[in-house]
């Protein structure tokens, strides 16, 4: 590969990685161009295509803890993003122990929100640990459910548990891993051992991830972190990691909530983009190549590096020509006169050849390219007549002479070409 199609490649790959870093930061840029048009869009404000019946509930999960005997006052938010006042009622399924819901029909008018009282309690008797259920909310035929995990903890408990996840881990992406802090504080002093287990559950509490169980033995006050490798089972939406121990016939439950979001532009799927992106552009520089190539060699397209190597073989031509006419005329093989008329024309054909090195054409020829050309027409014509004037004297062979003549003529009809004639 020459130096012409050495740079030539160089910038194409070149531009190649910048185009790729465009796209790259382009997809990012309008991806948080999005995320700030949309946290700066007013409260109040309902779309002109809204539909005519809609709302939102503040919170897809709700996490409730309470102690046995306790209980707990909750507010749930609604929003109509609708057109029209909308009639909204609640009601809950699998919480009927633990929840009262008060005032559970409301009317709520465009672009405002109301409140629906919810009071949450635990009997004495309730055993303690971890319970899920669902907050029906429906109006204008349309249907949202809150999921509702409630954490019960005994009155005198024996271990106080607690799981906090880290805030890193708190949003992770599909295949994520989660990582969290348990602790124990062991109330009652008890010896002996305890078995601790933890799981990933969905905001219904379906267990999704189970690990297995682990003996902690002698326990007193324990911190412990763990981490919990998802490999891509979880989609988007809202989980719970929950640890659960148990001693003897006791047991208790701790939990933590995360999110899994969408990523979009994940690790993976970057590389797979990126690669994509790098096909198509080796294969259009493959192309640009291919047409590069075929115009230099049929002539449509010359560039300045070609030109300059096709004008620098010419020069070195006529440079070994001159030296052989000087060695000559030392030789006294060529007389004084003669000598210098074929050491001026050649002088002037260098000159001419200077003043063209560094033009770029592209198809139409110059002037000057051109006149070279010619010039360089007329050379060819002159040898071909010393050449009939050998063979005629006997000096060439016919073979030889045929051969070197077609090759000339060759050559003068590929100029005839370039002139347009």
């Amino acid at each position: 590969m020459g130096k012409e199609e050495s740079n030539l490649m160089r910038i194409f790959f070149l531009s190649c990685i910048a185009l790729m870093l465009v796209l790259i930061v382009g997809l990012n840029f309008s991806q948080i161009t999005g995320l700030f048009v949309s946290c700066s869009e007013p409260e109040n404000i309902i779309p002109f295509n809204a539909s005519l019946n809609d709302f939102k509930v503040n919170g897809e999960l709700m996490g409730i803890s309470l102690v046995q005997g306790g209980s707990l006052e909750k507010l749930l938010s609604i929003k109509n993003t609708g057109r029209a006042t909308i009639g909204v009622s609640a009601e809950a399924s699998g919480l009927g122990d633990f929840l009262v819901i008060r005032d559970n029909k409301i009317s709520i008018l465009p672009g405002e929100s109301g409140q629906i009282g919810l009071r949450f309690y635990a009997l004495q008797s309730q055993k303690p640990g971890i319970y899920d259920g669902i907050i029906r909310i429906e109006g204008g035929g349309i249907v949202r459910n809150v999921n509702v995990i409630i954490e019960v903890r005994a009155l005198k408990p024996l271990f106080d548990l607690s799981v906090k996840i880290l805030p890193e881990y708190k949003e992770i992406g599909s295949g994520g891993k989660v990582v969290a802090d348990v602790s124990m504080a062991n109330l009652a002093k008890t010896e002996g051992t305890v078995g601790l287990r933890m799981q990933i559950a969905d905001a219904g509490k379906n267990t999704i991830i189970d690990s297995s169980e682990e003996v902690l033995s002698n326990v007193g006050d324990i911190s412990l972190r763990r981490e919990f490798k998802t490999y891509g089972y979880l989609s988007s939406g809202k989980y719970i990691l929950i640890a659960r121990i148990s001693y003897d016939n006791s047991s208790a439950e701790a939990y933590d909530e995360f999110d899994v979001v969408d990523s979009g532009f994940t690790f993976s799927s970057s590389w797979i983009y990126l690669i994509l992106v790098a096909i198509i552009l080796s294969e259009l520089l493959l192309i640009f190549y291919i047409f590069y190539k075929w115009a230099v060699h049929f002539g449509i397209l010359k560039t300045k590096i070609v030109h300059e190597m096709r004008v620098n073989e010419e020069k070195k031509k006529l440079r070994t020509r001159l030296k052989t006419v000087e060695q000559k005329f030392r030789k006294n093989k060529i007389a004084k006169p003669s000598y210098i008329k074929h050491k001026d024309r050649l002088i002037i054909e260098l000159n001419k050849l200077d003043r063209l090195k560094g033009k770029v054409y592209f198809g139409k020829l110059s002037e000057e390219r051109a006149e070279a050309l010619s010039f360089k027409k007329y050379r060819l014509k002159s040898e071909l007549k010393k050449l009939r004037e050998g063979y005629r004297q006997g000096v060439i062979s016919s073979e030889g002479y045929v051969k070197t003549r077609n090759g000339i003529e060759k050559q003068i009809e590929a100029i005839n070409r370039k002139l347009g004639k």
